[in-house]
C-alpha cells in the first residue's frame, strides 16, 4: 500500500492523542499520537508512560504534556519554513 500524504485548503494541522490507563504489568499506561493535515499521518509516536498513574483521567493529562512539545517544536518548524499556520487542534479521545 503507497503512502499518501496530502493537505487541506485550510492548512490546519491536527494532531490526536489518545492514551490506555494501566494495561502493562507495571500499571503504566500507553499511548500515541497522530499528527495530519488531513490526509496521511505525517508526525506518529506511540509509547508507555513514565510514571504510574491511579486514573484515566491523570493519564490522558500526563500524555498530552509528554506529547504536547512535539507539536510545540512541529509548528516553530513550520513558521521557520515560512508558512504562518492560523491555528493548531489538539484533539482526545474522551
Amino acid at each position: 500500500m503507497p503512502l499518501i500524504i496530502g493537505m487541506k485548503e485550510d492548512g490546519v494541522f491536527t494532531i490526536y492523542i489518545d492514551r490506555v490507563h494501566a494495561v502493562h504489568r507495571d500499571c503504566r499506561g500507553q499511548g500515541g499520537l497522530i499528527g495530519t493535515f488531513g490526509t496521511g499521518a505525517i508526525l506518529s509516536k506511540t509509547g508507555k508512560l513514565g510514571l504510574t498513574t491511579t486514573s484515566s483521567t491523570e493519564t490522558e493529562i500526563c500524555f498530552t504534556g509528554q506529547y504536547l512539545p512535539k507539536r510545540t517544536w512541529f509548528r516553530y518548524f513550520r513558521m521557520a519554513q515560512g508558512e504562518f499556520p492560523k491555528e493548531d487542534i489538539l484533539m482526545q479521545d474522551n
